[in-house]
């Protein structure tokens, strides 16, 4: 019987990363900022900040959330 592992690889775990928060910093951080900021300039500073620190705690996450082998299967045929 052979054991098999699977494990996303970092440049996939990369694309993930920069794709959701990519939509999420759209419609939600910059759309909230101008309802509270009424500024585009500091509305679009917020965003670019909140986006860099988000992607990195992201990233972070993801890749140590592939050392665990819970909540995946693998299909052998």
């Amino acid at each position: 019987m052979h054991k098999h592992t699977v494990k996303d690889t970092k440049i996939r775990s990369i694309l993930k990363v920069l794709t959701g928060r990519a939509l999420e910093v759209t419609i939600g951080t910059f759309i909230i900022s101008i309802l509270i900021l009424n500024n585009l300039e500091q509305s679009l500073l917020v965003a670019i900040l909140s986006e860099c620190l988000c992607t990195l705690t992201s990233y972070v996450n993801d890749r140590i959330w592939n050392l665990s082998q819970f909540g995946r299967e693998v299909e052998c045929s």
